[in-house]
């Protein structure tokens, strides 16, 4: 089986100077994890996740002195290290104003359409992804394959 028969072929994509405000509603109204970020000429430059954001939010978070460490449970605390805190708060409110440029991953896997499904899946599985761009000998972007998709051929539902 081809990575053609499972991608996703109706793709949504961002361009890098979207704010991840922008770029998280996307994710969060189409129930995504992730979208490829594209130029002018629908070319992928760059892949931006959930994990990306978050990771994105906790660094600026520990630069203002807020500090996020796991507890016992493995239940987030947090522990503030700035008295003034409190009037740094509306700080992390600036994230959502950054571009995705600053955030997206610039090196990320891809595959392309004719590539055998199985090597999708080894990239998703060895490198712990779970957005796959398909893109063709220039970099544009043709369709996405997440572990959702390899699901469904598994379910029967592709």
């Amino acid at each position: 089986m081809k990575v053609k028969d499972v991608m996703e072929r109706k793709v949504l994509a961002i361009k890098p100077h979207t704010t991840l405000k922008e770029a998280a509603k996307v994710l969060v109204e189409n129930n995504i994890n992730g979208v490829p970020v594209v130029d002018d000429e629908n070319r992928i430059v760059g892949l931006l996740t959930m994990g990306d954001i978050i990771h994105h939010i906790r660094s600026r978070m520990e630069a203002l002195g807020i500090v996020l460490a796991p507890g016992p449970f493995d239940v987030v605390d947090l522990y503030f290290l700035e008295p003034n805190f409190l009037e740094n708060k509306d700080a992390i409110k600036e994230v959502a104003n950054d571009p995705v440029s600053e955030v997206m991953k610039k090196r990320f896997h891809h595959v392309h359409e004719d590539d055998e499904l199985e090597d999708a899946i080894s990239l998703l599985s060895k490198k712990d992804i779970s957005v796959l761009p398909v893109v063709d000998s220039k970099m544009h972007v043709l369709g996405i394959v997440t572990r959702g998709d390899i699901l469904r051929v598994i379910a029967g539902e592709k």
